[in-house]
């Protein structure tokens, strides 16, 4: 594996998810509505809010928040509707604590949201311990990645949600969230490019570079 300088910055997407579920706790007047008006149970409004933990410090802080995708249960994030983010790590991040574990991790939750009345429930996240980000850096550099989120709250069968994602018989298959993310280090054309986006300010960059954004982007949080 590649060695981890002093100081990293990485370059975040939050690509989509798939298969939402409505949190059941999300029962207002305007969820009532749409149930009524699409003669089925309403779709879910999303968003994702990024949080680095450290259990060495016990340190936690929020990093990054998407914008909601409305009435959609299979939502995709682009730049305008914040995708895109900087993580920056430190050497200390990707050391090893006690049990040989990750002092550091990156947290995905995934909510759902009630645009009318502003409330919000945890569907479910995904945790991804440093080391396991240093591989995806060194190994799956900028590929799409999905990862089943822990959303236990809607299994069957609680107990089966470690089973083996290739066994297509399992029962809960179907009722399994996906979050597609993608990672790289940060170019500093990537730094600009999401400084700028943060801005408001109309950027684009290189096919080559990877990212690209139509028209004006606009503050992501």
């Amino acid at each position: 594996m590649t060695a981890i300088p002093d100081s990293i910055q990485i370059l975040c997407e939050i690509v989509g998810a798939t298969n939402v579920r409505p949190h059941p706790d999300i029962k207002s007047v305007s969820a009532v509505t749409t149930s009524f008006l699409l003669g089925d149970v309403r779709p879910a409004s999303t968003f994702v809010k990024v949080r680095h933990e450290h259990s060495s410090t016990k340190r936690k802080h929020d990093v990054h928040v998407t914008k909601t995708i409305l009435d959609n249960n299979d939502p995709i994030w682009a730049a305008d509707t914040g995708s895109l983010f900087l993580l920056s790590l430190s050497r200390d991040d990707f050391a090893l604590g006690r049990g040989n574990r990750s002092v550091s991790s990156i947290v995905f939750e995934l909510y759902d949201k009630d645009n009318l009345l502003g409330a919000t429930a945890k569907i479910g996240k995904v945790r991804l311990s440093s080391r396991k980000l240093a591989k995806i850096l060194t190994e799956r550099s900028e590929k799409r990645i999905e990862f089943e989120i822990d959303n236990s709250i809607f299994l069957a069968n609680s107990e089966e949600e470690d089973r083996d994602e290739s066994d297509q018989t399992d029962e809960n298959a179907l009722l399994r969230t996906k979050l597609a993310l993608r990672f790289r280090i940060a170019t500093k054309q990537d730094v600009r490019f999401v400084e700028n986006l943060r801005k408001g300010a109309n950027q684009y960059l290189d096919d080559d570079e990877g990212y690209t954004v139509d028209n004006q982007a606009k503050e992501n949080i």
